[in-house]
């Protein structure tokens, strides 16, 4: 095979402590004229191009070239880094460890550890860094910012944007980032957006998923929140923890958070919405609060003033309190019992954990809800900050909670998991087996963790998630209707939508799973460059952590505090 091109010896740059040597045609050799990401005529014998380290950096098959025909440049590719098939790199960019079969230019430019394929487009990406990112199909990226950890596919497409920053992202399908003007800085982190969803103008979008036709413009800011299907967000409106689902509109200065607006709803001018969910054809608007509205008591009202508090409604709507023979005490209401569920049975073994003492807990009155009777014996607590007196949740068998963990609502935790530090257990959510929920770590609604599972540093577990087996969910995962089993790996990523992830499979920087997707053996998704079936990378690093995963974030011994007890935990 006839090389292509040379390099020149007496011509290099240094960068990061290596010689970058300038390249030379050899011969003359031709862009495919069907091609749009090449407008040039093509490359001939003589011209100059730009720098590589070694031949490794740039293909002599293939169309393939890096820098401007008839005009050098400054274009320098090093490291790791390969450009072939018919990739060209142009302009004042670096380009480090990463693969480039696509069309780049730039200027002031910098890429690392990117793939850049296909009839992908980055263009003119001023100041900008890409990092880590996977960028395929007929992508397209313009005007620049930041990209980190970002897979861009399909027809997608980002233009414009001075400080545009996009980290941990996904942008698939059709989706664009849209900016229309050289003062807006839209930022979108750790998010996902797909099929032909739009985020434009000065928005900020962070720890979200947009998909379907959802719309998000203006100065809106989106956080921790899900949109899709047809709904869109604008004007200065602010968002947290809010599901924007079918057709529904939050614009204007309204603020959301730990809400669901459904249907045909629209929350606008000053209203707010918190921990509710609003349906049909709801309007809410002018500076109306609406609080407290759940599922089985939506909203789905039209209001422009005044507080809806349901549960400030509800007690309003209480039969009036009957006084007593004197006159001066109100009777409480046979349905309402404030007298204590439980208490601490001191004149049970006790045992030590964590340095401290945990006792365990007696029933005080009957719990229909959990099958337990007055005097029934529980599990551990190291005091009655680990389990809340309202409610039906409940401590049985062996169970311990410690720190300040936390069993609230109506779930349950039995047999011999622990529950510690900042963790909580809440809805009817269940935590049976030998599972341990320590760090940050939230398991809520009608979640089940068994076997033994761990779940922790900031995760959530909710919906109806399945976790068993040896399981581990770590960092700022959040599972939402999915299972997860055998010794599965996921952290810092997002799987719901009834996705299935068994075996070994690795689920990591933040991957985005969903619609029925199924990972087994050593199957390894994240959101640098998708998903790998069978991948010897996932092998390795299931082995490399393997010996992490069996730490256990508790003392498998528990002295008793009476000598003549044995401690059944140990």
């Amino acid at each position: 095979m006839e090389k292509k091109y040379e390099l020149l010896k007496d011509d290099h740059k240094e960068i990061d402590g290596q010689l970058v040597y300038r390249i030379r045609a050899t011969r003359d050799f031709m862009f495919d004229p069907n091609d749009p990401g090449h407008h040039y005529p093509g490359v001939r014998k003589g011209m100059l191009g730009g720098y590589i380290q070694s031949e490794s950096n740039l293909s002599h098959n293939g169309d393939c070239w890096i820098g401007t025909p008839g005009a050098a440049g400054d274009t320098i590719v090093y490291g790791g880094s390969v450009v072939e098939g018919d990739g060209h790199v142009e302009g004042d960019i670096t380009i480090k460890n990463s693969h480039i079969t696509g069309f780049v230019d730039g200027h002031r430019t910098v890429i690392e550890n990117s793939r850049i394929e296909e009839n992908a487009w980055v263009h003119l990406f001023n100041d900008g860094k890409i990092i880590d990112s996977y960028i395929f199909g007929n992508a397209q990226i313009r005007y620049g910012g930041d990209i980190t950890y970002s897979v861009i596919s399909g027809e997608s497409q980002i233009q414009g944007g001075k400080g545009m920053e996009i980290y941990a992202s996904k942008i698939n399908g059709n989706a664009s980032v849209v900016c229309t003007g050289a003062g807006f800085e839209p930022k979108i982190y750790n998010s996902f957006l797909e099929e032909h969803t739009m985020v434009r103008e000065n928005t900020k979008v962070l720890n979200s998923t947009v998909t379907g036709h959802g719309y998000i413009c203006g100065d809106a800011e989106v956080r921790d929140s899900f949109i899709s299907e047809s709904a869109s967000i604008g004007g200065k409106a602010k968002l947290e923890n809010t599901v924007v689902k079918e057709k529904a509109m939050v614009y204007g200065n309204a603020k959301t958070s730990k809400s669901e607006i459904l249907g045909d709803a629209r929350i606008y001018r000053d209203a707010v919405v918190e921990n509710s969910v609003v349906t049909g054809n709801a309007r809410i608007r002018g500076d109306a609060e609406v609080r407290n509205f759940r599922k089985e008591n939506s909203f789905s009202g039209s209001v422009d003033h005044g507080i809806y508090d349901a549960e400030q409604m509800a007690l309003s709507a209480a039969p009036k309190q009957e006084k007593t023979h004197s006159g001066n005490k109100p009777s409480i209401s046979p349905s309402i019992s404030t007298e204590k569920k439980y208490e601490l049975a001191m004149d049970e073994a006790s045992c030590t954990m964590f340095g401290k003492k945990h006792y365990r807990i007696r029933a005080l009155r009957n719990i229909p809800e959990q099958g337990i009777t007055a005097g029934q014996i529980g599990g551990y607590v190291e005091g009655e900050k680990n389990l809340s007196q309202e409610g039906s949740c409940w401590i049985a068998h062996d169970a311990l909670v410690s720190g300040d963990a936390l069993v609230e609502k109506d779930a349950v935790v039995s047999w011999r998991t622990t529950i510690m530090d900042s963790a909580k257990i809440t809805g009817k959510a269940m935590v049976t087996g030998f599972a341990v929920v320590s760090g940050n770590a939230v398991v809520g609604e009608n979640a089940h963790v068994t076997g033994a599972a761990i779940i922790m540093d900031d995760a959530q577990v909710s919906s109806s998630a399945y976790i068993c087996d040896d399981a581990k969910i770590c960092g700022k995962a959040k599972i939402g209707t999915a299972t997860v089993k055998d010794e599965a790996f996921i952290m810092d990523s997002f799987v719901w939508g009834d996705a299935h992830i068994s075996g070994n499979a690795v689920v990591v920087n933040h991957a985005n799973l969903h619609n029925g997707i199924k990972l087994s053996g050593y199957d390894y998704a994240d959101g640098k460059n998708g998903i790998r079936q069978q991948d010897p990378a996932a092998k390795k690093l299931f082995h490399n952590t393997r010996e992490y995963r069996k730490k256990k974030p508790f003392e498998k011994n528990r002295n008793t505090g009476k000598e003549s007890k044995t401690n059944i935990r140990k």
